[in-house]
């Protein structure tokens, strides 16, 4: 694959909807959450640690079913560029993604929240403060999971250079998006934030797809 972005139409088609049904799955995990937690009633204070280990340990498989199909589906992509792309370890690498990022937010959403107040966005100063830092938050998470996914990709691609910087500027993207749709989601209506969240992690994905881009297109085989 010559440096550049200059793709087959195909391939980018093909790795845009990939990472579009990923997405959809990924929002359909969130849902799956957010209803478990309402039928836990994680956000109350007298919930038992019982029922909070269950949340985490669902969340944490919901995470890891994800990003096993998001390593699925590119896979198949990937391996159009790269044919000696090991797709098993890509797979499972993606898998211990997903247990500790399921850890994570399941350990930060098991949190009772019951009677604590609503962001106040209409803080400009405030809002523009978060919306940097989960840039930079984001850009960090992104460097690392396209540093992990480099540990894959290093044994028969180049261009993992460009691989771990456009990562982490899509995953920067991505991070904003998500969050400008919490901050113009209407506050007081659970269900409704939740729907336009997911909707913004629909969106994000692909958004994200379409700055890796450039890094699909600087990927090659290598030659010796």
């Amino acid at each position: 694959m010559a440096e550049g972005v200059d793709l087959p139409s195909d391939l980018r088609r093909r790795w845009v909807s990939a990472n579009a049904a990923w997405a959809l799955v990924s929002a359909g995990c969130g849902f799956a959450g957010y209803f478990l937690r309402a039928a836990l009633d994680i956000e109350s204070a007298e919930t038992g640690s019982g029922a909070r280990a269950f949340y985490i340990a669902a969340e944490t498989v919901l995470s890891i079913v994800s990003f096993t199909v998001y390593a699925r589906l590119t896979a198949d992509v990937l391996r159009i560029i790269l044919p000696a792309l090991p797709w098993r370890s890509w797979i499972a690498v993606h898998a211990v993604i997903g247990l500790m990022f399921g850890l994570l937010v399941g350990l930060v959403m098991a949190m009772p929240t019951e009677g604590t107040e609503p962001m106040d966005w209409s803080d400009l100063p405030f809002t523009a403060f978060v919306l940097v830092a989960f840039a930079g938050l984001g850009a960090a998470i992104g460097a690392a999971v396209g540093g992990v996914q480099a540990l894959v990709l290093r044994q028969i691609a180049e261009g993992m250079g460009v691989w771990i910087k456009v990562s982490a500027l899509s995953a920067s993207v991505s991070s904003v998006l998500v969050l400008g749709a919490q901050i113009i989601a209407p506050q007081g209506n659970r269900l409704i934030e939740e729907l336009i969240g997911e909707a913004a992690v629909v969106i994000a994905g692909i958004a994200a797809a379409v700055v890796m881009l450039y890094a699909l297109a600087n990927l090659r085989p290598k030659t010796g």
